[in-house]
């Protein structure tokens, strides 16, 4: 019951805040008949009795401590007994309260599938799926989260890094109702429901007295205004993944104490929001994910909706052995250290000045990916995992374009803005400035345009006049965007004069794998086309060797950009 009322009040905000202010209303409530009813007259034994077995424990529903004294006060003074052994029987209370909570805290989680069950069968096949982290965004295509292939494998490995230890930090941008929180709904639905924890809002001090299990898990905020009181806490975890805070409370006998609260992580912490720009603080810390905005995505999106209308979309059986079968994946991936044996060979540039928190998040990126396929990767005789050069393009491919905008401080919608500048006249442009009205910006409100305009004013390239006539502000520009190149590359062995790794491409298509129907189980019949099967050798994945095989295909249908996926 307790976690069904946790999703009510993730799901509802406000509206679970006043459900729980009407349960706290009725816990006073409660206390007045249980004194109304209690023992009267010289009966104090009886009287203790009722106020430690029925008065009590309806104290503990109070969490301020100054009402929850005050009652006690009115207890004591009610049932005419002392209030020194009253404050010792609630402060043993509390302390078992206390207790309760943290042995719930650190139960174990949900437990993997037992080795040999259909359910182990079917999650090896996923962990043993050489296009991994393709099968995963094909899967959240399939739960109906459409386009933005880039965008859904780095919002996977952005959450289940916070299994790995080393975990990657991601913002999401879009404007309202391009689907930011739907990207994560689908996302995190493929991760076990005890590594998410979903909240609307946090307080200033909310994460260092949560009850929540945040250690190797998801903290999913769905949206940054209700949360910017917690910005400071948020960094704190994000860079040192624990929280430690000291307070002084008043303690149940009146007197006071120090008290040590802590948050221990790692924690990935997830944000959307509308907001082109993160605090300054908080920025460098993230890989920011934009939303695909465009036209042809939105055409994308009502298709899909207009195709599940029908009744041609996917099943919502087919739905949930697809969330089944990722949940028990997890479950089963380990602990495990990761060595990356060519990154003296990794070429990065000593600008800009956040290149000294970038690199950093680049490598943990190329642990995850190494880490996520454990069951493909070699160990060393430490039983470290060894990263494969595939790991080191995977990462590049996947932050590439979140490096390239951080370090221009440049949004897609800001680009476009910017274009649109450009168009003007060079007198517009530099000399005489330019109004907000004589922008045509395609696909962006004019409202948009307007956080837009203030944003580059604040980054740089534009400058205002500051004077709000009739017809608004005067822009002109000060600096255009600069081609950059994140000068980010593998060098070739030493008895290689080839490069080990391709330049990226912007315009290319993504390598979209094509799977082989293989059926999960007899009962699934064996003509069910399932994503990123691996042969038929068991685990191990089939290596290509120069086997000239035949491949069964198909398409995985509007919404992918049309890429098609493969086994080999």
């Amino acid at each position: 019951m307790r976690k069904d009322f946790a999703d009510v009040f993730a799901d509802q905000g406000e509206a679970a805040r006043e459900v729980l202010e009407h349960l706290r209303q009725r816990a006073v409530d409660a206390l007045h008949l249980e004194l109304s009813e209690a023992p009267k007259g010289s009966n104090n034994l009886g009287a203790y009795r009722v106020a430690k077995e029925r008065v009590l424990p309806l104290l503990l529903k109070l969490e301020d401590e100054g009402e929850r004294d005050a009652a006690l006060h009115d207890v004591a003074a009610k049932l005419k007994l002392s209030i020194k052994p009253l404050r010792k029987a609630l402060a043993a209370m509390l302390e078992g309260q206390r207790g309760s909570r943290e042995e719930q805290t650190d139960a174990p989680r949900d437990g993997a599938p037992e080795f040999g069950s259909a359910r182990h069968e079917r999650a090896m096949k996923v962990l043993t799926d050489r296009r991994l982290l393709s099968r995963a965004a094909v899967d959240m295509k399939r739960l109906g989260h459409v386009g933005e292939l880039a965008a859904k494998k780095l919002a996977f490995i952005s959450a289940v890094s916070a299994r790995s230890g080393k975990p990657t930090q991601p913002s999401t941008h879009a404007q309202s109702a391009a689907g930011k929180n739907f990207l994560w709904d689908t996302a995190l639905s493929l991760f076990p429901p005890e590594m998410v924890v979903k909240r609307s809002g946090l307080s200033a001090k909310a994460l260092f007295r949560t009850q929540a299990n945040l250690k190797g898990a998801v903290l999913y905020i769905q949206e940054v205004t209700g949360s910017e009181d917690a910005e400071y806490t948020i960094r704190v975890m994000q860079s040192d993944g624990r929280l430690e805070y000291e307070a002084t409370e008043k303690t149940p006998d009146g007197g006071l104490r120090n008290v040590v609260y802590q948050t221990e992580g790692p924690t990935v912490v997830v944000q959307t929001t509308t907001k082109n720009h993160l605090h300054p603080e908080n920025e460098t810390r993230v890989f920011p994910i934009y939303i695909d905005e465009s036209e042809q995505q939105t055409g994308r999106i009502v298709g899909s909706i207009l195709k599940e209308a029908s009744g041609r979309g996917p099943h919502k059986e087919e739905q949930e052995r697809i969330r089944q079968r990722w949940h028990d994946a997890i479950r089963l991936l380990e602990p495990a250290d990761v060595m990356i044996p060519y990154a003296e060979r990794i070429e990065i540039p000593s600008s800009p000045l956040r290149i000294r928190r970038d690199a950093r998040r680049l490598i943990d990126v190329v642990r995850v990916i190494a880490w996520l396929h454990q069951y493909q990767r070699e160990r060393d005789a430490a039983g470290r995992i060894l990263a494969t050069e595939e790991d080191f393009n995977e990462a590049l491919r996947l932050v590439s374009e979140s490096l390239r905008r951080a370090w221009q401080t440049l949004t897609p919608s800001e680009e476009r803005v910017l274009e649109a500048v450009r168009k003007l006249s060079e007198i517009q442009r530099t000399r005489n400035g330019f109004k907000r009205r004589e922008l045509k910006v395609k696909e962006l409100s004019d409202r948009r345009v307007k956080e837009i305009l203030k944003s580059l004013t604040d980054t740089g390239y534009l400058d205002c006049d500051g004077q709000q006539g009739p017809q608004g502000y005067t822009y002109t520009l000060v600096r255009d965007a600069e081609e950059i190149s994140l000068g980010i590359s593998l060098r070739p062995p030493p008895d290689n004069h080839e490069s080990g790794v391709p330049k990226p491409n912007a315009n290319e298509r993504e390598d979209f794998a094509r799977y082989r129907p293989v059926p999960e189980s007899p009962e699934e019949g064996a003509d069910e086309q399932e994503a990123g099967a691996n042969g038929r050798n068991g685990h191990r994945p089939i290596k290509d060797g120069g086997l000239q095989e035949e491949h069964a295909t198909r398409r995985t249908g509007e919404g992918d950009e049309g890429e098609e996926i493969t086994d080999t």
